[in-house]
Formats: C-alpha cells, structure tokens, sequence
C-alpha cells in the first residue's frame, strides 16, 4: 500500500508542472470551439482531470499534452452538439386561437429550415434574442449567426412568397 502512495506522489510532482505550462494553451485552444471562456476553463479541467487519473500511462507519452488536447476538444464538441441540440429543442412558441393561417404557415416554414437557421430564427425573432447571444447559444461567431438569419430570412421569403416546399 505504500508503494502506491509513493508512486502516486511521484505521478503529483510530474503531473502538477505539467499541468501549470499546458493548461493555458488547452484552454486556448477549446475557446476556439465553445468560444466562452469559462466553459473553455471547465472542460480543460476535466480534460486534465482524466489525463491525471491515468497518470502513469498518459504520462509516459512522448506528448502527453496532444493527449490531453484531444479529449478536451471531444468534450468541447459534445459541449457545443448538446448546446445545439438543446436549441433545437426550443418550440417556436404555441400556435394560439387567433393566429391566422399564415402565421400558421411561417410556423411550419420555420420548422422545416436547417438546424442551424431554425435555431437563429427561433432565438432571434421568437425569444428576442441580439445576435451576438444568439451566435453565443449557437456557438458560432455573430458573422456566421448574422449568416445564419440571412439564409433563413431568404428562404422563408421565398417559401412563404411562393408557397414552395423549402428545399
């Protein structure tokens, strides 16, 4: 038993400078992708969390911060898809007695737009969202949100106009 509590401290003392000169970089780098940066800080520290657990294998790796980089950017990408799938998940708000036909119509249009623009327009005209909280939900920068509103606006013009199927 104590050679383990010995071996364990040994892992501590190389795991801790480890972990001071590559955190910073690893946070960098999945604030990239989740583009907040608490949630960069959180999901670095499971990442390292992990690699400490397995110490004593990750830490004989030639580069063990490429280890550590990968499962913090496969946990910044899970982050961003249950984000996404939880925007998805936002109703266009209930269809009331009074609402005409067309509303009825806009309804079904948005509902049939690509994730990412029903997500934009769900956020941004139902729940009155700026675009830069709507690029921040999304996980995108508020360009590629402005992108998103674009596209969907043309499209629901074009199907609500036109009374085409979208494509």
């Amino acid at each position: 038993m104590h050679a383990t509590s010995t071996h364990t401290a040994i892992d501590h003392l190389a795991f801790e400078p480890f972990f001071r000169s590559e955190f910073p970089r690893i946070v960098r780098d999945i604030q990239v992708i989740v583009t907040n940066r608490e949630v960069a800080k959180e999901l670095a520290q499971e990442a390292f969390a992990r690699a400490a657990l397995r110490w004593s294998s990750v830490g004989q790796y030639d580069r063990p911060e490429f280890w550590v980089r990968r499962v913090a950017i496969r946990l910044a990408v899970r982050s961003r898809d249950r984000r996404i799938k939880e925007i998805e998940s936002f109703a266009v708000p209930a269809t009331r007695p009074d609402l005409s036909v067309e509303h009825l119509d806009l309804r079904r249009a948005v509902a049939m737009l690509p994730r990412q623009q029903k997500a934009a327009i769900v956020l941004h005209y139902f729940y009155g969202m700026p675009v830069k909280q709507v690029a921040k939900a999304l996980g995108c920068r508020a360009t590629t949100a402005d992108v998103h509103l674009h596209r969907a606006r043309r499209r629901l013009a074009t199907v609500l106009t036109n009374g085409n199927e979208l494509l």
